[in-house]
Parts: C-alpha cells; sequence; structure tokens
C-alpha cells in the first residue's frame, strides 16, 4: 500500500541538531531551536519557572483546571498591547480578538483556516510568536520558515486543477 510513498526526508531545522550533535568540535554553537544551553550541554531550568513548580506544589491538593478556550485573558491582553500599542484606537473601540494557542504551527494552521476575517485577529503564542489576521491581509509573526512553508503556503496557494 505504501511503495510508492516517497520516504520523508526530515524536517530541515530538526536535522540540525543531528548535525550538530555529530560535529566533534568542542567550539560550536547550537543555533537550530529556540532552547538555552549551558557550557555543559544542558537544558537549564529557568528561576522563574523552579519558583513556579515550589508554589504550585505548596498546594497539592488543588487541581488544575484546562485555560478558557481562548486562553489566559491577561496574557491575551499584554500581547494585545505588545503587538498594537496600549493606546491603539483599535484596541480602545474593541476592534480586537484574541486567542492564545499551544504553538506557533497551531497557530498558523487556525489563522490560515479562518478564510474570512470580520475583525482583526491577534493568534498569540509568546514573545517571538504570533498571527495578526487583517481583513484580506495576514502579517506572519514567526521565526521559524517552516511553519511559513509546510503549514500557511498549501492553505493560500491556490491549487492547480489539471
Amino acid at each position: 500500500m505504501f511503495q510508492n510513498v516517497d520516504a520523508f526526508a526530515g524536517d530541515p531545522i530538526l536535522s540540525l541538531m543531528d548535525s550538530f550533535n555529530k560535529d566533534p568540535r568542542e567550539n560550536k554553537i547550537n543555533l537550530s531551536i529556540g532552547l538555552y544551553y549551558d557550557g555543559k550541554g544542558n537544558t537549564p531550568q529557568l528561576g522563574t519557572v523552579g519558583k513556579a513548580k515550589t508554589k504550585l506544589n505548596q498546594f497539592p491538593a488543588i487541581a488544575s483546571f484546562y485555560l478558557a478556550i481562548e486562553g489566559l485573558h491577561n496574557y491575551r491582553l499584554a500581547i494585545q498591547k505588545l503587538l498594537f500599542g496600549a493606546d491603539s484606537p483599535l484596541i480602545k473601540e474593541q476592534q480586537i480578538a484574541r486567542i492564545q494557542t499551544i504553538g506557533c504551527s497551531g497557530a498558523l494552521k487556525l489563522g490560515a483556516d479562518f478564510k474570512v476575517a470580520q475583525l482583526y485577529i491577534v493568534i498569540s503564542l509568546s514573545q517571538r510568536f504570533g498571527v495578526v489576521i487583517l481583513p484580506g491581509k495576514i502579517m506572519l509573526l514567526s521565526s521559524w520558515v517552516q511553519e511559513l512553508t509546510s503549514i500557511i503556503t498549501p492553505i493560500l496557494m491556490p491549487i492547480p486543477k489539471g
């Protein structure tokens, strides 16, 4: 059944990790994905993460709940102000809708599937990633070309009829 399916060549970004790990040189810097490494090649836990874990562990009997479907309210407001400016007329006139997604690929896919924008839409992810959809236009804020080529392009490009 799959004999005519070409083998996946691998993700060009993630395959950089293999090349990095196989490189015998000691003086090298891993620029493949956005992780921080210490001098020994370990990914250190950020101090703020440790503090948050400690704080959460003080209340082990409290259940964890899912966020609202549109994401964390205060986070979405902060991203909106970051992207448009706190004094933006669009914010004052409530012309912006915001949702939070769990990753860049998911946000780009969701944004691309959103065919007709009635409002200015901000799909916010983190301080590094996001999508802004304007009526008739899409402004992509992504540091990974992989998402743009594999997710957005097939959706936005017309499929040739033949």
